[in-house]
């Protein structure tokens, strides 16, 4: 029920009495009031007038002595800096020493101007004994004599600054203001002065600025005025009404009053009629030791032009005020006889909740008491209700922030910006005062991220704590337990940090990861007990937030770094592979394996008889590395041990020039030998690299043994030039022997001879020694061939022998470019596949197109069966041995029973009674097979087979051509599985990461459960998973009861 309250009528009586009696009293004090107020405000329009202009007298001044300070400043520290003094000494020595002259002019340059900043017009150097001009920043008046120096004009014996008028060399015409400073080159006495030039533009610029003060308070409703820089005796400079004049406007011969009044009295203010014939106010402030007063002139129209101006202000503020008085009075009387009808409206809002709604306290007697006691009672309601909402507001941000933290850490893996986003995140919604997460590294928690200005100087430094020893953070990563500090000062742990002065409490929260510190998140408040409890249950929650968020971006960054590193590896293989100078490889080898993998130094040794030969080395720190060809016995030092007991050796070790660094060597190992090592230094290891070693050894070892190998075929091809005659001559006999013989008189088969009587002449044709045959001409019967005739058949013969062997090279060439072409293409296109499959196809479809062989296929091994399988295939027959899936036992007698047992190649032909050759019904009419081993390091995991339809098909050089081929296509094949096997493990870590997020975002035991068994089918592509939560009891049969388990949906 509403209860209204009922107020007394009012007696009309009574409050037309109170008015009539309260508004005489009111309004006879107003008048007196006001014609006080006007007569005082007459003086004061006058004071406020005249300490107006003398406070911008004086800052005017201010700014004229700021700016001649600061030339005297930069005028002395130049004329004693070593870049003016010496140079002034060599020239008064040696006038003309240009080196010394062009550093004087330099630094008369930089004194001038720096940075677009132009402080003087022009600066020069002006010789004590003849006042000439040494060196100008204007060089057009080098030499020229200084007249304001000669007559004494300037005090040379200390820092002045003095104006100067109509001088020829400082200020021809015009006023310019001179900056001077003595330079004592030679010992005490004065051998040159440096002098600073202000004129034209610089001037005016320094009256525009003293003008603009005046201007300034001119915007703010002041009256107009004008300043004046008056210079003894009689000269006056100001600024110009032309808009866009660049120089001040100067009259001489000027009887003005400052000159009079300046010098005798300092600063002060006085009336006069201007250079314009106009009445002014002018304040004036006077610099007796330069010989310069300022001077601010204001008409006085404008300054006494309010004091008329109030007259009608005051009538009608009177008038106004009279009205508001009989306008209140009478509301005032009302209002003071309806405090309760007030009190009844205050308490109705207040009800509704308007806890700011207070009642007037308008009288001292019981109801303004009452209306007190209400009020204290209103504000205490006020301030617990606010209470309450701030602690819930708090509590809601608290959570917020945590639900924020946690699904930053869900979705940031870079380490880095995840702490720095969960210290700006805390600090901004709690308003701490540094926030700071520290990481255990080794037995130190270093800093690694900052909210606050003290603590981004700490990041800066590399700030570290030893863990358990130092500080709160200390303890925390020392004992897995928080810390709190509410009052630094009586704490005994609390490291006092010098970047932090304002700390007055401290709370350190362990990172744990179960029974793992990984760091700590410590937070600082610049209040005292600003922690409570609810505090750092929150905290802490984050903490481990932020703990299981830190120990997934690892794993992701390490699985990320290590495919990064195989695809490292397979990218500088490729480009080794690539190389076919095998010196050329070995000098890029040790730059390659540094630039690509980051390591600082690297060295590279092989084995060369009973000693190991360093091959290439570099080293980032040192443009000097160790001297090539420096001979190592095998069993010492790092790369002699890893080459001995063919296994990964590493050390600690001081470097070259102290650092201490830690070197791996790892063994190269080609089939069937150690080939060298290589070794390399960072100052930090990890297992990482021991692994990428391991990783890159195979491939490189293949790559420098391969390009070995075809240095060394280079060098045979000259032994077998020595062969070349016989060979040359073998070859033309088969083809010879290879034509049919034709019944025209062209072509004759050798030894054959001619018929009848005709007569005849024989020529051999020669070719590099051997005569391969002979041209031979029967004539006419009855005619007779002289000896001219023999010459042109001399001379035919020799042409043809020529012309014939130039084509069979040019065949020979022709075959061997096609054929090299096609083993660079091959290995190219090996190299560039990470897919083995499609590398094996595409491997053996090149060496049949390129080389022309009528069946390439690939076997690879299967341990467990012991057999041979085909893996690609492409030719003759190759889709039938697919389809078959053709498989040969390892060992059989047979080429790739053979190859792989042995791991040889082997070349077999039906000519002979070879015990491995024998007709594959794939490809009947084959006449000779090629076996060539798949190998890594010792280890052989396939075959590649070649057939062909020619018996013997397969030569020295076309077998050693297809092994490097060989070579290429296992490490190949060996990168694309570790490429794909790094990526399966890849994917496989990141679904468990995925699975685990999951689970902590999960809610109770039940979601938790139902979670894990629905992200492991799905992962699985299972139909049913469980979860058992109890062991089994094992009964009678066997079978054990396993209790209350969880099945996916």
């Amino acid at each position: 029920m509403t209860t209204t309250a009922v107020l007394p009528r009012r007696t009309t009586s009574l409050s037309a009495r109170l008015t009539v009696a309260l508004i005489p009293l009111v309004i006879l004090p107003l008048v007196a009031m006001g014609v006080a107020a006007y007569l005082r405000a007459q003086q004061l329009v006058r004071h406020q007038a005249t300490t107006e202009l003398s406070g911008v007298v004086a800052a005017q001044n201010k700014i004229l002595q700021s700016w001649a300070h600061a030339r005297e400043e930069l005028v002395a520290g130049t004329a004693q800096s070593a870049g003016v003094v010496g140079p002034t000494r060599n020239l008064l020595i040696t006038p003309g020493a240009f080196a010394s002259r062009s550093e004087l002019f330099n630094a008369l340059r930089s004194l001038q101007a720096t940075g677009g900043d132009v402080r003087f017009t022009v600066v020069m150097v002006v010789r004590a004994s003849d006042q000439q001009v040494l060196v100008a920043s204007d060089q057009s008046i080098e030499g020229h004599i200084a007249d304001a120096v000669r007559r004494g004009r300037l005090p040379l014996d200390r820092v002045a600054t003095t104006p100067v008028y109509d001088d020829r060399l400082f200020a021809p015409g015009g006023l310019a203001i001179v900056t001077s400073a003595p330079i004592r080159a030679r010992g005490d006495e004065v051998d040159a002065y440096l002098i600073g030039v202000n004129r034209s533009q610089h001037v005016k610029r320094l009256l525009d600025a003293m003008q603009a003060l005046w201007g300034e308070r001119a915007a703010s409703g002041q009256r107009p005025g004008r300043t004046y820089l008056a210079v003894a005796p009689d000269l006056v400079a100001t600024v110009p009404e032309y808009l866009f004049a660049t120089e001040p406007e100067v009259l001489t011969r000027v009887s003005h009053p400052v000159f009079r009044l300046g010098p005798e009295h300092g600063q002060g203010f006085a009336e006069y009629v201007s250079l314009g014939d106009l009445p002014v106010v002018g304040a004036y402030e006077w610099a007796a030791d330069q010989g310069i007063g300022v001077v601010l002139e204001v008409p006085q129209d404008e300054v006494y032009a309010g004091l008329t101006s109030l007259t009608p202000f005051f009538v009608i503020l009177l008038q106004v005020t009279i009205l508001a008085v009989v306008f209140l009075v009478p509301l005032a009387t009302r209002r003071s006889l309806r405090p309760l009808t007030t009190l009844t409206g205050v308490v109705e809002n207040l009800a509704r909740g308007q806890f700011e709604q207070r009642v007037p306290i308008e009288r001292a007697d019981e109801v303004g008491r009452l209306a007190q006691s209400f009020n204290f009672m209103a504000g205490e309601l006020a301030t617990m209700y606010r209470s309450l909402e701030e602690r819930v507001a708090e509590r809601t941000r608290q959570i917020r922030t945590a639900s924020e933290v946690a699904r930053d850490a869900a979705l940031i893996r870079d380490v880095d910006a995840l702490l720095d986003q969960v210290v700006h995140l805390i600090s901004d919604r709690f308003g701490y005062y540094h926030v700071g997460i520290f990481l255990v590294e080794g037995d130190d928690a270093v800093l690694r991220a900052a909210s606050s200005e003290g603590g981004r100087r700490m990041l800066e430094r590399g700030h570290r704590l030893a863990v358990g020893k130092v500080g709160i953070v200390g303890y925390a990563t020392g004992t897995g337990k928080p810390r709190i500090a509410l009052d630094v000062g009586a704490d005994a742990v609390h490291f006092a940090n010098p970047d932090l002065p304002h700390t007055r409490s401290e709370v350190a929260l362990p990172l744990r990861l179960g029974e793992r510190i990984l760091g700590a998140l410590d937070v600082q408040s610049t209040e005292p007990n600003a922690f409570e409890e609810s505090d750092v249950v929150v905290l802490q929650t984050m903490a481990d937030q932020l703990a299981t968020a830190l120990e997934n971006a690892r794993l992701v960054d390490s699985l990320s770094r290590q495919s990064a590193d195989r695809q490292r590896v397979i990218e500088v293989t490729a480009r080794l592979a690539q190389q076919t100078s095998y010196d050329q490889m070995l000098l890029q080898v040790t730059g390659e394996i540094c630039h690509a993998f980051g390591f600082p130094r690297a060295l590279l040794g092989l084995v060369e008889g009973d000693a190991i030969v360093i091959r290439s080395a570099a080293d980032q720190f040192d443009p000097s590395p160790p001297d090539l060809g420096m001979v190592l016995p095998i069993g010492q030092g790092l790369l002699g041990k890893a080459i001995a007991h063919n296994e990964i050796v590493q050390e600690r070790e001081a470097g070259r020039f102290g650092e201490a660094a830690t070197t791996i060597a790892v063994p190269l190992v080609a089939p069937g030998r150690t080939i060298g090592a290589l070794a390399v230094s960072r100052e930090m290891t990890s297992p990482d690299d021991v692994e990428l070693l391991r990783l890159l050894a195979v491939p490189l070892a293949a790559a420098l043994e391969n390009a070995r190998l075809a240095e060394e075929s280079q060098r045979s091809l000259h032994e077998l030039d020595s062969l070349y005659r016989q060979q040359a001559a073998e070859a033309w006999q088969q083809i010879l022997r290879a034509r049919s013989t034709t019944a025209n008189e062209v072509t004759f088969q050798p030894g054959a001879a001619p018929v009848g009587d005709e007569p005849s002449l024989a020529a051999p044709i020669e070719v590099r020694g051997e005569i391969i045959g002979a041209l031979d001409v029967l004539g006419r019967a009855g005619a007779q061939l002289d000896r001219e005739d023999e010459v042109i058949l001399e001379a035919v013969a020799e042409e043809l022998a020529s012309a014939l062997e130039q084509a069979r090279l040019m065949e020979e060439i022709r075959r061997r470019a096609v054929q090299l072409q096609a083993a660079a293409d091959v290995s190219r296109e090996t190299t560039s596949q990470l897919d083995s499959a499609t590398l094996l196809s595409r491997a053996v479809h090149l060496l049949h197109d390129r080389f022309g062989y009528d069946h390439v296929a690939v076997y690879r091994l299967d341990w467990n069966t012991s057999t041979a399988i085909v893996e690609a295939a492409a030719g003759k027959g190759a889709e039938a041995l697919l389809a078959e899936g053709h498989q040969v036992p390892v060992g059989s007698a047979s080429v790739i029973g053979y190859v792989t047992q042995s791991g040889n190649a082997y070349a077999a032909s039906a000519e002979g009674d070879d015990p491995y050759f024998s007709v594959t019904p794939f490809l009947p009419d084959a006449k000779s097979e090629l076996g060539l081993p798949l190998m890594i390091g010792d280890q052989v995991f396939g075959a590649i087979v070649i057939r062909h339809g020619q018996p013997n098909a397969f030569s020295r050089d076309d077998i050693t051509v297809l092994e490097v081929l060989a070579d290429q296509i296992a490490v190949g094949v060996q990168n694309a599985r570790l490429f794909e096997a790094t990526l399966r493990r890849a994917q496989r870590e990141q679904k468990v990461i995925e699975i685990t997020s999951k689970l902590r975002t999960s809610s109770g035991i039940d979601g938790i459960l139902r979670t894990a068994v629905r992200e492991m089918r799905q992962a699985m592509g299972a139909r049913q998973a469980q979860i058992w939560l109890n062991a089994p009891a094992v009964g009678a049969d066997g079978n054990g009861d396993r209790g209350d388990g969880r099945e996916a949906p």
